[in-house]
Parts: C-alpha cells; sequence; structure tokens
C-alpha cells in the first residue's frame, strides 16, 4: 500500500516512493539524537502550528515520549511558529538551557524538514519509526 493509496487523485508512482522514503527519513538517527528524539522534534513543530492555527491537523496531533530537553521543544515551537524571530538571542538561550551547538543544528534543520512535509493522516507517528533506531554517535 503506498501513501496515497486513499488519494482522490492519481499520484506517479515514483513521486510516491520519493515522498515515503521523505517521511520515513524523519525517524531516522544522525549525529545529534535517536530516530525516537529526531522524530519526536518534527512532531513537536508541526503541533505547534496545529495548535496556532498555522497549518491544518490533518490527524490528531501525536508527540513520541522521547528523552528530549524541554529546550529542544521549545525550539521546535518557535522556529515552527515565528521563523522570523529566530535570532542569536534564541540560540544563546537554546545554549544556556544545555543544548550543544551540533544539537542546536541538527534541530533546526530537523524542525524544518518536519514543518514541511505535507503527510497523509496516520503517517507521521512514532510507531515503526524511531522505537527501533539507535543513534549513531551521542
Amino acid at each position: 500500500m503506498t501513501i496515497y493509496a486513499e488519494s482522490t487523485y492519481p499520484v506517479r508512482k515514483d513521486l510516491g516512493t520519493i515522498h515515503a522514503r521523505q517521511i520515513s527519513a524523519l525517524g531516522d538517527p544522525g549525529t545529534w539524537g535517536t530516530g525516537a528524539q529526531r522524530l519526536a522534534i518534527a512532531q513537536e513543530a508541526r503541533a505547534a502550528l496545529y495548535s496556532a492555527g498555522v497549518q491544518e491537523a490533518n490527524e490528531a496531533p501525536q508527540i513520541a515520549e522521547a528523552d528530549l530537553p524541554e529546550a529542544a521543544r521549545r525550539v521546535a515551537r518557535q522556529l515552527a511558529i515565528r521563523p522570523q524571530d529566530f535570532d542569536r538571542e534564541v540560540y544563546d538561550a537554546a545554549i544556556a538551557d544545555g543544548l550543544t551547538d551540533a544539537a542546536y543544528t541538527e534541530h533546526a534543520s530537523r524542525t524544518i524538514y518536519g514543518i514541511r512535509l505535507r503527510t497523509p493522516p496516520g503517517l507521521f507517528t512514532s510507531s515503526g519509526w524511531g522505537s527501533r533506531r539507535t543513534c549513531l554517535c551521542v
């Protein structure tokens, strides 16, 4: 079954494959963070968009239970809702609250990547993602 199986409109098979790969990559581990942590970052950003009414939810927001610092969650929410206010002050506050430079950078990119993907209902969850994946390095 493809991610567009229930779509009203036809979608080319190669596009469905590419989009499925991008969605799956949200839960891949990185230099900073496990797959579950990185997925939680993207979920946190999307939930903030839904709560603020910036983006329409296609499903009830779910946020993975991951060992993720509150500073990381806060940065995801701030970047999702008010990217124009993302400046050195936000960076300095995140670093002061315990994020490393590398974690902050990867976290910001994961947030942007996660909020830009439009996903069909049921695909943006932690089941099957993150829970099986481990961090490459901490």
